[in-house]
């Protein structure tokens, strides 16, 4: 179950059993608090009789049977959580065995996994792992996957409508660019804009209030996956990849983000050995100045020969990627291959 069908859920009534699991937390957060309201109202004295949070590295078996089992008290239905760490799970079937008692008729069941801390597998590919073929025979699985860049994108315009503040689409770009793609850290940043923008009677965002206001966080993984390439960086190019791979990005999708900031790093780096500044080259490759100057100090001590080897390997790696099953072990492969920097010896 994606989000957008929990969403409908909600609209339409939720009911039975729920297991939330990925590593976007703050929409798990989000639809925690939407799922609490659906369920057990705005009445919070009547919703603490209805009310079970079960912690499992706190509680016993004890505990959550007989949240499990409890009467609704003036109310439909009662709301259990269980919030637990699944990588310390043994048996999957074994566990799920204790929910045996649970009535989809007089209570909503949500199941909570942290971040890195359940296995899904890959469902998508018929590849699930033992523990989701369990818990999917119980429970409506819901993936909070991180959001794409266009997703984030018409989450933030949402977050700014409701202050009747406009923003255009390349700024919408920058702050992606400029604060990453976590969610709770573009949250922050979004308050603060918000609360500036107010203050000062400002109705449309624009690139230098973003810039002014809100702290960089350089976490391009395409870029910097294709930053440790080209500077032979072995072991940070794997932990990106790895990265890339916890998060169920799609290995050709990776590897054609990657061979686009490549290539991007060669035209900068060419065009920056023919004289040109950063504002120069920015709107030459109708590229946002701030990602130009990531791309600038990138490649300022990089020969464009060592750029276009990358870029030939890369696409070696895209042939053998289409061509087998190998999936991210192709990307491994070529990772591990790759030449890395000489060291000054010591004398």
């Amino acid at each position: 179950m994606t989000v957008n069908e929990l969403v409908s859920e909600l609209k339409k009534g939720i009911s039975g059993a729920y297991f939330f699991y990925g590593c976007e937390e703050y929409l798990k957060r989000f639809y925690i608090g939407r799922i609490r309201k659906s369920v057990l109202g705005d009445d919070e004295t009547l919703s603490s009789f209805n009310h079970y949070v079960v912690k499992w590295e706190e509680s016993s078996p004890e505990e959550l049977e007989s949240a499990l089992a409890a009467v609704p008290m003036m109310a439909e239905k009662t709301l259990v959580e269980l919030h637990c760490d699944f990588s310390k799970i043994k048996s999957h079937a074994d566990f799920a065995d204790m929910f045996s008692t649970f009535d989809g008729d007089s209570c909503v069941f949500l199941v909570v996994a942290p971040e890195d801390t359940f296995d899904a597998g890959n469902p998508g590919k018929n590849k699930p792992s033992e523990g989701y073929k369990v818990y999917s025979k119980m429970f409506k699985m819901v993936d909070f996957a991180p959001q794409t860049p266009t997703e984030l994108k018409k989450w933030i315009l949402r977050r700014l409508s409701k202050d009747h503040i406009a923003i255009g689409g390349e700024t919408l770009e920058f702050i992606v660019n400029r604060c990453g793609r976590d969610m709770f850290r573009l949250s922050g940043e979004l308050d603060k804009l918000i609360a500036v923008s107010l203050q000062r009677d400002i109705p449309m965002i624009d690139e230098e209030l973003v810039a002014e206001i809100t702290v960089s966080n350089e976490e391009d993984d395409a870029f910097a996956l294709a930053n440790a390439i080209m500077n032979g960086d072995r072991n940070r190019a794997l932990h990106e990849l790895a990265g890339c791979k916890r998060r169920q990005e799609k290995a050709p999708a990776v590897l054609g983000s990657v061979s686009r900031a490549i290539c991007d790093m060669l035209t900068v780096s060419t065009l920056l050995a023919s004289g040109l500044d950063k504002a120069e080259i920015a709107k030459k490759m109708k590229m946002h100045e701030y990602r130009a100057g990531l791309y600038v100090n990138a490649v300022r001590d990089t020969e464009p020969a060592r750029l276009r080897a990358a870029a030939d390997r890369l696409r070696e790696a895209d042939v053998l990627l289409k061509s087998t099953r190998l999936d991210y072990i192709a990307l491994e492969r070529f990772i591990c291959t790759i030449p890395s920097r000489s060291r000054t010896r010591r004398r």
